[in-house]
């Protein structure tokens, strides 16, 4: 490589180049255009194969690159001091992989590409090697004699470091997620069990010696059988909650016909709707949508159930559950006209334990955070529009099957 000379064109030009955030050489080809142009008149046709089988003149070619200037980010990459300085040094930070790159960029050149683009361990003078995407563009003239080339490199060692970082927290992660799920399944079986026969023993006191302990113990027995059937329910749903450890393939959920899940879960919550007198309304034209049937299930079982539960004494129970397609998502809306709730607890609602009411409204606090993870799962939406008295509605939006994207 010769010496550098000035770039040509407005100091203007020059103050640009030499503050770009990338590093950048300006470089002219025209020597290695008539290297090619030497080896095609000689009667070679396989450029790559002729170059491979004479590793030497890749050297050549080499040589024949004229740098006219190299800016700042370029010198400080390879701890140069001065562009003469890097300059000089360039041909001997060619190691094996860098020359089959560059013999890669002329055959590429060759072959009529005006741009060409790799990734490469670039050698800096201190022995360093630092991961680099290396672009090449060639501005053609009407000379078309390669005369200007454009060199930028895009210093991905840090991006590559932090990846490699981000994927071992990730397998870790998974790991813990495992572990926990384990854990999770572990505990519910060791308590599911010693709830049980509490339970199965306080029943039978309560059934055969009412009358010789008292109603003292008959009032402590109904508690302790009320108290096991929560936590054995707690214990479910924390199961439950668990298992929602790893995200949705998306790509793996065809459309779910939401028509016929809602006409199970009505099926499934008769009772409670019997129970509390509640008229539920579901539109006939529910969307599909791209989720596991289960997880739908447990989305609108929560979401109905609570709209029942959550009700206001002085009113007969209204709900309705409706949805609508907008903008590639499928939303869902479960409205009732219940106690609602206050502008301070419509976000503390979805977190894990956070009940607003205590023991005199059955639930064990997860529901809502299940809901909210599940469409975290699915890249959607869960939001609450309320007013303390006034009923609330509940959204969740996800997206419509036609909208996901094959992984």
């Amino acid at each position: 490589m010769t010496s550098p000379v000035e770039i040509r064109g407005e100091p203007r030009f020059r103050l640009l180049f030499e503050r770009a955030p990338v590093a950048i050489w300006d470089e002219d080809f025209s020597g290695v255009k008539d290297f090619l142009d030497d080896l095609f008149f000689s009667g070679v046709i396989d450029i790559r194969r002729h170059l491979q089988s004479n590793p030497d003149l890749v050297g050549d070619a080499i040589r024949r690159v004229q740098v006219r200037h190299v800016n700042r980010i370029a010198r400080e990459f390879y701890g140069a001091d001065s562009e003469e300085d890097l300059i000089r040094a360039l041909p001997s930070l060619f190691d094996a992989t860098a020359l089959q790159v560059f013999t890669d960029e002329i055959v590429a050149l060759a072959e009529g590409a005006t741009t060409f683009t790799a990734e490469l361990l670039a050698i800096t003078l201190t022995g360093e090697r630092r991961l680099v995407q290396m672009n090449v563009s060639l501005l053609l003239a009407e000379a078309d004699d390669w005369s200007q080339v454009v060199v930028t490199f895009t210093d991905l060692t840090e991006r590559k470091r932090l990846e490699q970082s981000l994927e071992l927290a990730n397998e870790k992660l998974r790991r813990v997620n495992a572990d926990l799920e384990q854990f999770a399944f572990a505990a519910a079986h060791d308590l599911t069990e010693p709830l049980r026969t509490i339970s199965l023993y306080a029943q039978l006191l309560q059934k055969f010696q009412t009358e010789r302990l008292g109603p003292a113990a008959d009032t402590a027995l109904a508690s302790i059988l009320q108290n096991t059937s929560r936590m054995r329910t707690l214990v479910g749903d924390l199961l439950t909650y668990a298992q929602m450890a790893e995200p949705a393939d998306l790509s793996r959920c065809p459309g779910v016909d939401a028509n016929t899940i809602a006409r199970e879960v009505l099926l499934g919550i008769a009772g409670a709707i019997e129970e509390a007198g509640a008229s539920v309304d579901v539109s006939c034209a529910l969307p599909a949508v791209a989720i596991q049937a289960g997880h739908l299930r447990q989305l609108l079982q929560n979401l109905l159930v609570n709209a029942i539960k959550y009700r206001s004494p002085d009113r007969a129970v209204e709900v309705r559950l409706t949805a609508s397609q907008s903008s590639g998502e499928a939303v869902f809306c479960v409205s009732d006209n219940g106690i609602g709730i206050g502008p301070d607890y419509q976000n503390r609602i979805f977190g894990i334990f956070n009940r607003l009411h205590g023991i005199e409204i059955e639930g064990s606090g997860i529901g809502l955070a299940l809901c909210k993870k599940i469409i975290e799962q699915y890249n959607g939406r869960l939001w609450v529009e309320s007013e303390e008295g006034s009923g609330s509605k509940f959204y969740f939006a996800i997206p419509s099957p036609a909208y996901i994207q094959p992984r």
